[in-house]
C-alpha cells in the first residue's frame, strides 16, 4: 500500500475479528442498543460485504445499508476517551504516520467520518472533528480524493473507466489549517520526509506529521488516504475489547460482567 516503516515504531496491526468489538462478554451490550446479549463471537455485520474501494452501483446500496452501523459505532465511540486516536495509534497503517508531536492533538480527535460521492462511490471525503485543543483553531478538517487528476497530471493519467477498482484517486485541494501561531504549527515540527527521497544509507526517522497529509495535493504518495479508508471501516478492531469495556462500564447502571 505504499506504507512506511518506522524504525522507532513497532507495528501494530489490526487483529480483533468484528468490526465493533460489542460483542465481548464484559462490554454493557445495552449501551449499544442490543435487545438482547449477542453471542461472543458474533459480528454485527458482514465484513466481506464492504469493498475497500466500492465502484458498481450495488456497493453503493452496500454502503447506504451499512449507514446505520457506523452512525451507531460513532455514538459509542464518543463514550470511550480517545477513541479516536486509540484506533489510529493501535493499527499499523496508519500509526506509521503519527509523529510524536501529534499526539495531543489527535487525542482531540472526536469522530471520523467518511462519505462517499453519490456520483461515483469511488470518490470520498473524510472528515475529522476535534474538540478544543492548543494547536489550531479548526473544528473539522475535511480531505476529499477524487478520480479527477490534477493539471499536471491530467495529460497523461488514463481517464478511469466505470467499475476499475485500480483507477487510482487524487488528493483533492489543500486544507487550510488555522494554527494557534507559527510556533503551534506541526507539519513544522515535523516535516513531510519520503523514504524513497532518501540515499541509500541516510537513516529515515520516520514520515513527519499526520498534519502534512491535509496540505499535499495531487498523487498520495503515502497511500494514507487508502489506508484510511480500509481503517475507518474496521477502525473498533483496533481498540481492544478491555479498553472498551472498562471506558463503557461507567455508563452503565449494572455491569454485564
Amino acid at each position: 500500500m505504499g506504507c512506511f516503516q518506522l524504525s522507532r515504531r513497532p507495528q501494530r496491526r489490526c487483529s480483533l475479528p468484528h468490526v465493533l468489538v460489542l460483542v465481548d462478554d464484559c462490554v454493557p451490550w445495552r449501551q449499544a442498543g442490543l435487545s438482547q446479549a449477542p453471542a461472543r463471537s458474533q459480528p454485527l455485520y458482514d465484513k466481506g460485504a464492504l469493498l475497500t474501494r466500492p465502484s458498481c452501483p450495488t456497493d453503493k446500496f452496500k454502503i447506504e445499508q451499512q449507514k446505520p452501523v457506523y452512525k451507531k459505532r460513532a455514538e459509542l465511540a464518543a463514550k470511550v476517551k480517545d477513541f479516536w486516536f486509540t484506533a489510529l495509534q493501535h493499527c499499523g497503517t496508519t500509526s506509521q504516520f503519527i509523529d510524536a508531536v501529534d499526539e495531543e492533538a489527535l487525542k482531540a480527535l472526536k469522530d471520523v467520518w467518511i462519505e462517499h460521492s453519490t456520483s461515483d462511490v469511488r470518490e470520498y471525503e473524510i472528515r475529522f472533528t476535534f474538540g478544543k485543543n492548543p494547536f489550531f483553531k479548526n473544528s473539522t478538517l475535511v480531505k476529499k480524493l477524487t478520480l479527477t487528476p490534477p493539471a499536471d497530471l491530467a495529460d497523461k493519467a488514463d481517464k478511469p473507466k466505470p467499475f476499475d477498482l485500480e483507477a487510482p484517486v487524487y488528493l483533492a485541494d489543500k486544507v487550510t489549517i488555522d494554527w494557534i501561531s507559527p510556533d503551534h504549527d506541526l507539519t513544522k515540527k515535523a516535516p513531510r520526509a519520503h523514504a524513497d527521497d532518501k540515499e541509500e544509507f541516510d537513516e529515515f526517522e520516520g514520515a513527519g506529521s499526520f498534519f502534512n497529509w491535509f496540505g499535499e495535493v495531487g498523487e498520495d504518495r503515502t497511500s494514507l488516504g487508502e489506508n484510511l479508508l480500509e481503517w475507518w471501516a474496521h477502525a473498533t478492531e483496533c481498540v481492544h475489547p478491555f479498553f472498551l469495556s472498562v471506558s463503557l462500564a461507567p455508563l452503565s447502571s449494572s455491569s454485564a460482567c
